[in-house]
Protein backbone atom coordinates (compact mmCIF):
# COMPACT_ATOMS: atom_id res chain seq x y z
CA UNK A 1 0.00 0.00 0.00
CA UNK A 2 1.14 3.88 -0.52
CA UNK A 3 2.76 5.95 2.46
CA UNK A 4 -0.09 8.73 2.76
CA UNK A 5 2.81 10.30 4.35
CA UNK A 6 4.45 10.30 1.08
CA UNK A 7 1.33 10.92 -0.80
CA UNK A 8 0.88 14.03 0.68
CA UNK A 9 4.88 15.33 0.18
CA UNK A 10 4.18 14.67 -3.67
CA UNK A 11 0.99 16.22 -3.68
CA UNK A 12 3.22 19.40 -2.05
CA UNK A 13 5.94 19.27 -4.30
CA UNK A 14 3.46 18.80 -6.76
CA UNK A 15 1.33 21.97 -6.05
CA UNK A 16 -1.97 19.79 -5.99
CA UNK A 17 -2.24 20.29 -2.25
CA UNK A 18 -6.05 22.16 -1.42
CA UNK A 19 -4.81 25.63 -0.05
CA UNK A 20 -6.52 25.04 3.02
CA UNK A 21 -4.65 21.56 3.91
CA UNK A 22 -1.14 23.00 2.13
CA UNK A 23 -1.40 25.68 5.18
CA UNK A 24 -1.83 22.91 7.60
CA UNK A 25 1.01 20.69 6.17
CA UNK A 26 3.32 23.70 6.43
CA UNK A 27 2.56 24.17 9.41
CA UNK A 28 3.48 20.41 10.77
CA UNK A 29 6.32 20.93 8.53
CA UNK A 30 7.64 23.51 11.03
CA UNK A 31 7.39 21.95 14.48
CA UNK A 32 8.02 18.68 13.10
CA UNK A 33 11.78 18.41 11.83
CA UNK A 34 11.29 14.41 10.96
CA UNK A 35 8.79 15.32 7.99
CA UNK A 36 11.27 18.31 7.08
CA UNK A 37 13.72 15.85 6.21
CA UNK A 38 11.60 13.41 4.21
CA UNK A 39 10.69 16.21 2.43
CA UNK A 40 14.33 17.03 1.60
CA UNK A 41 14.68 13.49 0.73
CA UNK A 42 11.86 13.49 -1.97
CA UNK A 43 13.40 17.21 -3.54
CA UNK A 44 16.84 15.09 -3.46
CA UNK A 45 15.23 12.47 -5.46
CA UNK A 46 13.34 14.57 -7.62
CA UNK A 47 16.29 16.57 -8.50
CA UNK A 48 18.62 13.29 -8.89
CA UNK A 49 16.05 12.33 -11.51
CA UNK A 50 15.83 15.59 -13.30
CA UNK A 51 19.84 15.77 -13.24
CA UNK A 52 20.09 12.29 -15.19
CA UNK A 53 17.22 13.50 -17.42
CA UNK A 54 19.43 16.51 -18.47
CA UNK A 55 22.64 14.46 -18.59
CA UNK A 56 20.90 11.69 -21.02
CA UNK A 57 19.26 14.79 -23.46
CA UNK A 58 23.06 16.66 -23.78
CA UNK A 59 24.55 13.38 -24.33
CA UNK A 60 22.09 12.21 -26.63
CA UNK A 61 22.71 16.15 -28.39
CA UNK A 62 26.21 15.16 -28.35
CA UNK A 63 26.30 12.27 -30.13
CA UNK A 64 23.74 13.12 -32.82
CA UNK A 65 25.96 16.66 -34.14
CA UNK A 66 29.24 14.47 -33.70
CA UNK A 67 27.68 12.38 -36.36
CA UNK A 68 26.06 14.83 -38.52
CA UNK A 69 29.66 17.10 -38.36
CA UNK A 70 31.22 13.90 -39.45
CA UNK A 71 28.99 13.67 -42.27
CA UNK A 72 29.27 17.38 -43.33
CA UNK A 73 33.13 16.48 -43.05
CA UNK A 74 33.28 13.96 -45.58
CA UNK A 75 31.39 16.11 -47.85
CA UNK A 76 33.79 18.42 -48.19
CA UNK A 77 36.36 16.37 -48.28
CA UNK A 78 34.51 14.98 -51.75
CA UNK A 79 33.28 18.82 -52.84
CA UNK A 80 37.40 19.61 -52.55
CA UNK A 81 38.52 16.44 -54.24
CA UNK A 82 36.27 16.30 -57.53
CA UNK A 83 35.63 20.16 -57.83
CA UNK A 84 38.34 22.40 -58.82
CA UNK A 85 37.92 26.83 -58.37
CA UNK A 86 39.49 28.83 -60.50
CA UNK A 87 40.47 32.16 -60.10
CA UNK A 88 36.94 33.61 -60.16
CA UNK A 89 35.60 31.55 -58.00
CA UNK A 90 33.90 29.15 -60.26
CA UNK A 91 33.74 25.43 -59.70
CA UNK A 92 35.37 22.89 -62.47
CA UNK A 93 34.43 19.14 -62.18
CA UNK A 94 37.45 16.95 -62.38
CA UNK A 95 35.75 14.86 -65.02
CA UNK A 96 39.26 12.45 -65.09
CA UNK A 97 39.62 11.74 -61.37
CA UNK A 98 35.43 11.15 -61.57
CA UNK A 99 36.00 8.62 -64.55
CA UNK A 100 39.12 6.95 -62.71
CA UNK A 101 37.28 6.75 -59.31
CA UNK A 102 34.08 4.99 -61.09
CA UNK A 103 35.98 2.86 -62.76
CA UNK A 104 37.46 1.46 -59.16
CA UNK A 105 34.55 0.98 -57.53
CA UNK A 106 33.67 -1.42 -60.49
CA UNK A 107 36.84 -2.83 -60.17
CA UNK A 108 36.44 -3.34 -56.36
CA UNK A 109 32.79 -4.28 -56.87
CA UNK A 110 33.22 -7.11 -59.40
CA UNK A 111 36.03 -8.82 -56.83
CA UNK A 112 33.41 -8.15 -53.33
CA UNK A 113 31.03 -9.52 -55.56
CA UNK A 114 32.65 -12.94 -57.06
CA UNK A 115 32.67 -14.99 -54.17
CA UNK A 116 28.61 -14.64 -54.42
CA UNK A 117 28.96 -15.92 -57.82
CA UNK A 118 30.69 -19.00 -56.69
CA UNK A 119 31.01 -18.79 -53.22
CA UNK A 120 33.05 -21.38 -51.39
CA UNK A 121 31.61 -23.74 -48.45
CA UNK A 122 31.41 -20.96 -45.59
CA UNK A 123 33.62 -22.00 -42.61
CA UNK A 124 31.47 -22.07 -39.64
CA UNK A 125 33.87 -20.79 -36.52
CA UNK A 126 32.71 -22.92 -33.34
CA UNK A 127 30.93 -20.25 -30.91
CA UNK A 128 32.76 -19.92 -27.81
CA UNK A 129 31.59 -21.79 -25.03
CA UNK A 130 32.83 -22.35 -20.95
CA UNK A 131 33.75 -26.07 -20.61
CA UNK A 132 32.34 -27.84 -17.66
CA UNK A 133 35.64 -28.23 -16.51
CA UNK A 134 36.12 -25.01 -16.36
CA UNK A 135 32.87 -23.93 -14.74
CA UNK A 136 34.05 -23.69 -10.96
CA UNK A 137 37.42 -21.51 -11.83
CA UNK A 138 35.44 -19.44 -14.19
CA UNK A 139 32.83 -18.38 -11.76
CA UNK A 140 35.98 -18.00 -9.02
CA UNK A 141 37.34 -15.88 -11.32
CA UNK A 142 34.71 -13.25 -12.36
CA UNK A 143 32.18 -13.38 -9.56
CA UNK A 144 32.57 -10.02 -7.26
CA UNK A 145 29.46 -8.79 -5.45
CA UNK A 146 27.99 -5.42 -7.26
CA UNK A 147 29.46 -2.28 -6.94
CA UNK A 148 26.70 0.20 -5.29
CA UNK A 149 29.27 2.99 -4.86
CA UNK A 150 28.52 4.77 -8.25
CA UNK A 151 24.37 3.86 -8.74
CA UNK A 152 21.88 6.10 -8.50
CA UNK A 153 19.57 6.70 -5.42
CA UNK A 154 22.04 5.82 -2.94
CA UNK A 155 20.66 8.37 -0.21
CA UNK A 156 17.35 6.38 0.09
CA UNK A 157 13.90 7.26 1.86
CA UNK A 158 13.32 3.67 3.37
CA UNK A 159 15.38 3.10 5.74
CA UNK A 160 15.08 -0.64 5.80
CA UNK A 161 16.23 -0.38 2.45
CA UNK A 162 19.27 1.46 3.05
CA UNK A 163 20.28 -1.09 6.11
CA UNK A 164 20.07 -4.01 3.25
CA UNK A 165 22.61 -2.05 1.34
CA UNK A 166 24.58 -1.40 3.49
CA UNK A 167 24.64 -4.91 5.44
CA UNK A 168 25.38 -5.72 1.56
CA UNK A 169 28.28 -3.34 0.63
CA UNK A 170 29.62 -5.12 4.28
CA UNK A 171 29.55 -8.50 2.89
CA UNK A 172 27.17 -9.41 5.48
CA UNK A 173 24.81 -10.80 3.00
CA UNK A 174 22.43 -12.73 5.80
CA UNK A 175 21.46 -9.24 7.52
CA UNK A 176 21.48 -7.73 3.98
CA UNK A 177 18.42 -10.84 2.68
CA UNK A 178 16.10 -10.43 5.64
CA UNK A 179 15.74 -6.92 5.33
CA UNK A 180 15.53 -7.41 1.31
CA UNK A 181 12.53 -9.98 1.82
CA UNK A 182 10.49 -7.23 4.19
CA UNK A 183 11.24 -4.37 1.40
CA UNK A 184 10.42 -6.83 -1.52
CA UNK A 185 7.06 -7.38 -0.28
CA UNK A 186 6.04 -3.85 -0.52
CA UNK A 187 4.73 -4.42 -4.28
CA UNK A 188 5.12 -0.20 -4.47
CA UNK A 189 8.66 -0.11 -3.47
CA UNK A 190 10.23 2.34 -5.89
CA UNK A 191 13.70 0.83 -6.20
CA UNK A 192 12.25 -2.69 -6.47
CA UNK A 193 14.32 -3.71 -9.60
CA UNK A 194 17.74 -2.70 -7.63
CA UNK A 195 16.29 -4.94 -4.10
CA UNK A 196 15.61 -8.08 -6.40
CA UNK A 197 19.24 -7.68 -8.30
CA UNK A 198 21.39 -7.25 -4.37
CA UNK A 199 18.74 -10.27 -3.42
CA UNK A 200 19.87 -12.22 -6.04
CA UNK A 201 23.39 -11.39 -5.74
CA UNK A 202 23.39 -12.12 -1.97
CA UNK A 203 22.14 -15.40 -2.50
CA UNK A 204 24.59 -16.27 -5.15
CA UNK A 205 26.96 -15.04 -2.90
CA UNK A 206 25.88 -17.61 -0.37
CA UNK A 207 26.38 -20.16 -2.70
CA UNK A 208 22.58 -20.96 -3.50
CA UNK A 209 23.02 -20.86 -7.15
CA UNK A 210 19.69 -22.16 -8.39
CA UNK A 211 17.72 -19.50 -5.95
CA UNK A 212 19.91 -16.42 -7.20
CA UNK A 213 18.80 -17.67 -10.91
CA UNK A 214 15.30 -17.65 -9.68
CA UNK A 215 15.46 -14.11 -7.96
CA UNK A 216 17.54 -12.48 -10.61
CA UNK A 217 14.93 -13.71 -13.42
CA UNK A 218 12.57 -11.35 -11.61
CA UNK A 219 14.16 -8.28 -12.59
CA UNK A 220 12.18 -6.43 -15.23
CA UNK A 221 13.33 -6.14 -18.72
CA UNK A 222 12.51 -2.28 -18.15
CA UNK A 223 14.95 -1.22 -15.50
CA UNK A 224 17.34 -1.57 -17.90
CA UNK A 225 20.88 -0.91 -16.19
CA UNK A 226 19.56 -3.89 -12.87
CA UNK A 227 18.41 -5.92 -15.83
CA UNK A 228 21.50 -5.74 -17.83
CA UNK A 229 23.56 -6.61 -14.47
CA UNK A 230 21.09 -9.62 -13.41
CA UNK A 231 21.98 -11.29 -16.95
CA UNK A 232 25.65 -11.60 -16.03
CA UNK A 233 24.95 -12.32 -12.31
CA UNK A 234 22.26 -15.34 -13.77
CA UNK A 235 25.08 -16.23 -16.48
CA UNK A 236 27.43 -16.71 -12.90
CA UNK A 237 24.78 -18.03 -11.20
CA UNK A 238 24.53 -21.18 -13.93
CA UNK A 239 28.74 -21.41 -13.36
CA UNK A 240 28.27 -22.06 -10.11
CA UNK A 241 25.48 -24.35 -10.78
CA UNK A 242 27.95 -26.32 -12.96
CA UNK A 243 25.42 -25.67 -15.51
CA UNK A 244 28.18 -24.69 -18.56
CA UNK A 245 25.73 -24.92 -21.23
CA UNK A 246 23.15 -22.64 -20.15
CA UNK A 247 25.93 -20.69 -18.73
CA UNK A 248 27.46 -20.22 -22.67
CA UNK A 249 24.41 -19.83 -23.90
CA UNK A 250 23.58 -16.07 -21.67
CA UNK A 251 27.57 -15.02 -22.20
CA UNK A 252 27.30 -15.28 -25.67
CA UNK A 253 23.86 -13.34 -26.10
CA UNK A 254 25.63 -10.65 -23.52
CA UNK A 255 29.10 -10.43 -25.49
CA UNK A 256 27.20 -10.23 -28.35
CA UNK A 257 25.50 -6.74 -27.70
CA UNK A 258 27.85 -3.65 -27.80
CA UNK A 259 25.50 -1.93 -26.07
CA UNK A 260 25.36 -4.50 -23.10
CA UNK A 261 27.15 -2.58 -19.61
CA UNK A 262 28.57 -5.82 -18.79
CA UNK A 263 29.64 -6.98 -22.98
CA UNK A 264 33.52 -6.56 -22.29
CA UNK A 265 33.05 -8.67 -19.03
CA UNK A 266 31.05 -11.73 -21.00
CA UNK A 267 33.59 -11.32 -23.91
CA UNK A 268 36.79 -11.40 -21.36
CA UNK A 269 35.00 -14.07 -19.29
CA UNK A 270 34.73 -17.02 -22.74
CA UNK A 271 37.92 -16.03 -23.74
CA UNK A 272 39.84 -16.71 -20.56
CA UNK A 273 37.23 -20.31 -20.23
CA UNK A 274 38.10 -20.83 -24.34
CA UNK A 275 41.84 -20.84 -23.09
CA UNK A 276 42.53 -17.74 -25.52
CA UNK A 277 43.93 -15.45 -22.31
Amino acid sequence: MDNPLHIQIEQYLDGVMPPDVRGAFEAQLAGDPVLAGELRLHEAARAAVQVQALLDRREALYRSGKKKLLWRSWWWKLQDAFVSTNSDGIGKIRWGLVAGTALAVLILGFFALKPLLAPDAPAVPKPLAVPKEKVEIAFNTYFKPYDLSNTLGGTDTDTLYAFARNQYMAGNCTEALRALDKVLADQQFEYRPMAMLLRGTCLLDSGDADAAIAALREVPPAAAGPFQNAQWYTALAFLKAQDAEQASVLLREIADDPNHLRQSDAAALLEFAAGKK
